[in-house]
């Protein structure tokens, strides 16, 4: 009897398992806000590819340099796995085909790019306040490799396979280099506060 019982359950889990599969997969190679895994407790960053590695330091980051009050910040960055641990506004969502038409989406891809325009630091802190949006408190921008900061504005394709492409905003480090913006690396990331 035990082993007819101990049969059954293993052809039940079995015969859960292919139509489970995908939803196992993805929640055991998930990211936590410590950037680690429940498959793996051990990344390292700078080791692995996967942005969600650097959740935990970039959420300490913005916790240090930010107000400390996750629902005060209004965030720029396209690192989604980081926005699922804290209530945090986001200027600009990376799936246009989900957002609000009331966000204005478009409109707002169009100020980041006036942003990006800026001749200096002066005036890229005055277009961002002075615009028709609450100003970002906080950005995460990917670096580039020369050097300069990018965030991708990600544009509607839907009803396409692929619902949404994105194209590059480059910002020049020096846009920064102001006492209105403090900036700290983060592995391929930088993080900025504004002042």
């Amino acid at each position: 009897m035990v082993v007819a019982i101990g049969m059954t359950v293993a052809v039940f889990q079995e015969s859960m398992r292919g139509p489970m599969s995908g939803g196992i997969e993805h929640a055991m190679t998930s990211y936590f806000d410590n950037g680690r895994t429940p498959e793996s407790r051990h990344h390292v960053p700078g080791e692995e590819e996967d942005e969600g590695i650097w959740s935990g330091q970039l959420l300490a980051t913005i916790d240090e340099l930010g107000t400390g009050v996750p629902e005060r910040e209004t965030i720029l960055s396209e690192q989604h796995h980081m926005k699922v641990f804290r209530p945090f506004w986001v200027f600009h969502d990376h799936r246009p085909h989900y957002t609000n038409p009331l966000s204005q989406h478009a409109q707002r891809a169009a100020e980041i790019d006036t942003w990006a325009e800026a001749s200096d630091p002066e005036q890229l802190y005055e277009r961002m306040h002075d615009g028709p949006y609450r100003a970002p408190t906080m950005l995460v921008l990917e670096k580039g490799p020369e050097g300069n900061y990018f965030y991708t504005v990600k544009y509607s394709t839907f009803p396409r396979k692929v619902a949404s492409l994105g194209r590059p905003v480059t910002f020049d480090p020096s846009l920064f280099d102001s006492p209105r913006f403090e900036t700290r690396d983060v592995g391929p990331y930088v993080v900025i506060a504004v002042r």
